[in-house]
């Protein structure tokens, strides 16, 4: 049976998605003004394009740390599989 998590996990956890958010409200405000200097600088070549995805694949593993699936609550459910299948429950 997997376990509860501890007043610190959920601490951690917390913590974690706030920071998220903070991440996230970072890059769309940025990422607007850069989509505002290249439009009113000519709007050609759409150079932002690279701060968006180069950023976007940090903030992808932020977004997965803070709200993806646990390595410790994964390591648990496959333990819990295990002795199930093997009558050790």
């Amino acid at each position: 049976m997997a376990a509860y998590p501890s007043d610190d996990d959920l601490h951690k956890l917390a913590k974690r998605r706030v920071e998220f958010r903070q991440h996230l409200a970072t890059y769309v405000i940025i990422n607007l003004m850069m989509v505002a200097i290249w439009f009113f600088s000519g709007a050609g070549y759409y150079w932002p394009i690279w701060v968006h995805l180069g950023w976007g694949v940090g903030l992808a593993f932020s977004a997965y740390h803070a709200f993806g699936d646990g390595s410790k609550d994964a390591v648990a459910r496959e333990e819990e599989k295990l002795r199930r299948k093997y009558g050790r429950a």
